[in-house]
């Protein structure tokens, strides 16, 4: 198995991968099919993910004319790690490709940490699509709609923003978007309550990939975005505790973007809307600008794209490519 890290991979690869997607963006992998080879059945075993990206997964499967079998990690009592390794290992083995999340509601970073040996175990061509800390397959998909949008991503700017709500979802979307735009080439800003930043590891990384800014205030700093990526992620703080989020949250309602605080020609997208009539105007849904109306067709793409190199590179390995 060769395991093969979004964060660690080049830029020129990163791209392609973008690129690629962009292939079936429009045809909806109808005209353009991917270079899956004997690949049939494909198979998933998912935790924690959105019921978006499985059903984004459904439409891939079925878009492509594969088959597709859905795994559960459930056990009558809870599992030990090496349980669900086990487990991990005879799925693999029974599949041409695996799609895998793994996100511990529990204890925050242990899906990570989770994913990081699943290589040891797998002997299928795999792409994780989420841990706690990266969702790699959404991430993708915010870059893919700016990218097919502008048609590059180098030297664009895009914000990933804290929008005010009640409802929190994990910070890994941010992650993913900061580490994977900012070795893409686009310089990447934070905007954030300073209660309510990302992990700082993650940050650190991005630095070193491209250039990262740090902005603790709204006012007008989103005027002058290519794109701007709004969330409304909880703080590491209160992870076990969502009330305690709620409370700290309600210092910050005017976090809000409205058109007064970009301009009409900045590209809108996030995953599909938590409370969004709550962190963001409708004049603004409304535009043409807002690509999250895209969500399921770049989602489609992204891991159409995906499937295809994690195939490729295993057939030029000879072995199996775990993408994670």
């Amino acid at each position: 198995m060769v395991s093969i890290k979004l964060e660690d991979m080049s830029s020129e690869v990163l791209n392609q991968i973008l690129k690629n997607g962009e292939k079936f963006v429009a045809s909806g992998s109808n005209e353009i099919l991917p270079e899956l080879g004997p690949i049939q059945l494909i198979g998933s075993v998912f935790k924690g993910s959105p019921h978006t990206e499985r059903e984004a997964v459904e439409v891939a499967v079925n878009r492509l004319g594969k088959k597709h079998t859905t795994f559960s990690w459930k056990y009558e009592d809870t599992p030990s790690t090496d349980e669900l390794l086990l487990r991990l290992k005879m799925i693999s083995e029974t599949v041409d490709l695996l799609l895998t999340s793994y996100v511990d509601d529990d204890t925050f970073s242990e899906g990570r940490i989770l994913t990081t040996k699943f290589s040891e175990y797998i002997s299928a061509p795999s792409f994780s699509i989420r841990d706690d800390i990266y969702a790699n397959l959404s991430g993708l998909s915010i870059l893919l709609g700016i990218k097919h949008r502008l048609g590059l991503l180098r030297d664009k700017r895009i914000a990933i923003v804290w929008v005010f709500g009640s409802q929190f979802v994990s910070p890994s979307l941010g992650h993913s978007v900061l580490s994977l735009g900012s070795k893409a080439g686009a310089q990447i800003s934070v905007v954030a309550p300073d209660k309510f930043s990302l992990l700082s590891r993650v940050v650190r990384k991005s630095e070193k990939e491209g250039t990262v800014d740090i902005v603790s205030s709204l006012g007008d700093s989103l005027k002058g975005f290519d794109a701007i990526v709004p969330i409304n992620w909880y703080r590491f703080e209160d992870f076990s505790y969502p009330e305690r989020n709620t409370k700290t949250a309600s210092e910050f309602k005017d976090w809000y973007v409205d058109e007064e605080k970009v301009t009409t020609d900045t590209l809108v997208i996030t995953e599909p809307p938590h409370q969004m009539d709550v962190s963001i105007s409708k004049g603004i849904l409304q535009r043409d600008t807002n690509l999250t109306n895209a969500w399921y067709n770049l989602v489609t793409a992204t891991l159409t794209s995906a499937m295809e190199f994690v195939t490729t590179e295993s057939k030029a390995a000879s072995d199996p490519v775990f993408l994670y």
